[in-house]
């Protein structure tokens, strides 16, 4: 099942700045009626959202594997979301990135690593944040 099939109540936004990606996001999941698809930067995104009195619940990033870099980690503690979900292929990225959730006020709470690239650096990584209040 799909996140927003275990949460059919709640509200999904999936920003991808890649027209494609968007186009199959929409396509495979047109039947899940709580899930909107936004073509994107998501700098941008984040940004327009965070100068809003939106506030999200959870944010899962997943970002290439360069990682989230400093500005889109920067809006994303604007943005305030309580709970995190940072998805990462190289750890390096990973860490640069959570050193700076965690000096912008979140804690680490679960970190899971799954070594689905054998005989090379990259581990598929699963981090899970919560903001501190």
């Amino acid at each position: 099942a799909t996140i927003s099939e275990k949460f059919p109540t709640s509200k999904f936004t999936a920003v991808e700045s890649h027209r494609g990606a968007v186009e199959d996001g929409k396509k495979s999941a047109s039947d899940l009626t709580n899930l909107r698809f936004i073509r994107s930067d998501v700098l941008e995104f984040i940004r327009r959202e965070a100068s809003k009195t939106v506030s999200y619940d959870t944010v899962v990033l997943d970002p290439p594997r360069s990682g989230a870099a400093g500005k889109v980690i920067e809006q994303l503690i604007r943005l305030a979301p309580r709970n995190i979900i940072y998805v990462a292929c190289d750890p390096v990225a990973l860490a640069r990135d959570l050193a700076l959730l965690l000096a912008g006020g979140y804690q680490l709470g679960k970190l899971r690593s799954f070594d689905i690239f054998p005989h090379t650096h990259h581990f598929e990584t699963v981090a899970t944040l919560t903001r501190v209040t």
